[in-house]
This record gives C-alpha cells, sequence and structure tokens, in this order.
C-alpha cells in the first residue's frame, strides 16, 4: 500500500504551482458522513486563489474497494450533489465548484506522486497517460 501524500507538502506544490501562474484545481473525494468537506475545500481553495474545485463521491475501488462503508447511500449521493449546486451557486464567480462522477465518464487524474491517469469507474477502465518529473533540485 503507498503511503498517503503529506498534507504539508501538497499544499506547499499548490502554492508553487499558482505563484508560477500555472492553472490549478482542487479535486476532493467526499466519503459518508463527511459531507462538510465540500464547503471547507472550498474555503481552503478560496483562501489559497485557486478558481476550480471538484468533488465526487467514494466509489470502493483501488485502495478503497474493501471500504465500502465510506460509499454514499443513494440518498447521501443525492444530497451531496445538491450540496455541490447549491456551493457552486454561492460561489460563482469566485470558485468554479464542479460534481464529477466516474460512472458517467472517465476522468483525468493527477495523482499526488505525479501521476496522471484517465480513471473510470473501476481500476481496469484506468489508463495511465504520463509521469509528471520532479523538477530539479535548487
Amino acid at each position: 500500500m503507498r503511503p498517503f501524500a503529506d498534507p504539508h507538502a501538497t499544499t506547499a506544490n499548490l502554492r508553487r504551482l499558482l505563484a508560477a501562474g500555472v492553472r490549478t484545481s482542487l479535486q476532493t473525494t467526499v466519503v459518508a458522513g463527511h459531507e462538510w468537506v465540500v464547503e471547507w475545500v472550498a474555503a481552503f481553495g478560496l483562501e489559497l486563489g485557486v478558481r476550480q474545485l471538484s468533488s465526487l463521491p467514494f466509489l470502493p475501488r483501488g485502495h478503497g474497494r474493501d471500504r465500502a462503508e465510506y460509499e454514499l447511500r443513494p440518498g447521501e449521493r443525492q444530497a451531496l450533489k445538491h450540496l455541490v449546486r447549491r456551493t457552486r451557486r454561492a460561489l460563482s464567480g469566485r470558485l468554479d465548484v464542479r460534481w464529477l462522477d466516474f460512472t458517467a465518464r472517465p476522468i483525468h487524474v493527477v495523482e499526488a506522486d505525479g501521476r496522471l491517469v484517465l480513471e473510470g469507474a473501476t481500476e481496469g477502465l484506468d489508463r495511465l497517460l504520463l509521469c509528471i518529473p520532479e523538477l530539479p533540485a535548487g
């Protein structure tokens, strides 16, 4: 199992990208009982100066395939979708808030380790597109 990304390093990398003028967005996966994270990440993104936030419901796939307890029930999933819509309307013009659904279509994902993956509803549908090289020190 690969280790989780260091949140401080991730935030530092986001700040570096934004300072360099790279158009950057946030993506968060929402698990059952933690729908509040949409509003928290939106505030975090506004604080950093990010212009886009994508939220998606947890799917039991990859390292999470044995964690079905995190999956949102249909009613929770629908409520989350409505929360994302309300947040989008409330932050219109300041933050582009989007709803992602891997079950509807594949989505490009940049992983914390630098891999760019076209992810589908299951790992078998994923396609590694490229690996972003690390910058030289200095």
